[in-house]
Order: C-alpha cells, then structure tokens, then sequence
C-alpha cells in the first residue's frame, strides 16, 4: 500500500493566519495531511479538472489544482485513495479560499453514505498515523 501521510495537525483558520488573540480561530476538525489524487467539477458539469488533495477533515480538504477554481465555487470531487478500489465521491462541495492553484473546499451538506465514506477513510488514515513504522525504534526492532 503508498500512501505517504505527512502529520496530523490541528491548524489555523487561512483567514487568520499571521493574527493572534481574539482573531485566532482552530478549525473545527482536525485535518490529516495526504497525497491523494483528486478529479473535480463544477456542480453544473463546466469544467473538469485534476488535482492533489493536500489534507483532509471531515470537514473538507485542500487541493492543489491544475487550474485556477474560483472562490464559492459548487464543485463535485472524486477522492482516489490508494487503499481504495472505487473513488470516494462528494458531490457538495464549496471552494471558501483560493491561494494561487491552492483552494480550500468545505463539505457542505455530505449524504449519509458521503460522511461514512469520509469518516472511513480518515479512521484509515490515523490508524496508519498511530502505527510506527515497521523497523523502526518505537517497535523494538533495530
């Protein structure tokens, strides 16, 4: 199995970034940095393009894209994970913030088998977090 996880981390709002005080807000879930390939739309079908999910949260997910989406764009993504066999599909999806080929998009209104489909994967992902790796000190292997 290649997935490449980077860290898990709680992180700031990227319309906070750089404040402090008051202004500071935490996301509301906890994002699992990936590498995963990602397709998207535009919720009337328009543009097809391609992209590299950066992290995910039950919340949404940061892509990097191959073309530049608009913010409160509707978009369709399709989430290819390498430990699945189908892509896991969302299908209501608003862009909040775009930073060059970067955009964070916001799950909004997940169907039930949406949210289990998310949760599953992420439940994937930090199982895979929490193990150490084969060899390394934290087994007991040298």
């Amino acid at each position: 199995m290649n997935i490449l996880i980077v860290s898990r981390r709680l992180e700031l709002n990227p319309a906070a970034a750089g404040k402090t005080g008051s202004s500071m807000e935490r996301r509301k879930y906890p994002r699992v940095d990936v590498k995963f390939k990602v397709t998207l739309a535009f919720a009337g079908g328009q543009l097809e393009g391609k992209g590299q999910m950066l992290n995910l949260s039950e919340g949404g997910c940061a892509v990097k894209g191959d073309k530049r989406i608009p913010e409160k764009a509707m978009l369709h993504l399709s989430i290819y994970a390498p430990q699945s066999e189908t892509p896991l599909v969302v299908h209501n999806a608003t862009v909040r913030w775009v930073r060059g080929w970067d955009f964070g998009v916001e799950f909004v209104s997940l169907s039930p088998e949406e949210r289990t489909g998310v949760q599953r994967l992420l439940q994937e992902l930090k199982a895979l977090i929490a193990e150490p790796p084969a060899g390394s000190a934290e087994t007991g292997s040298a």
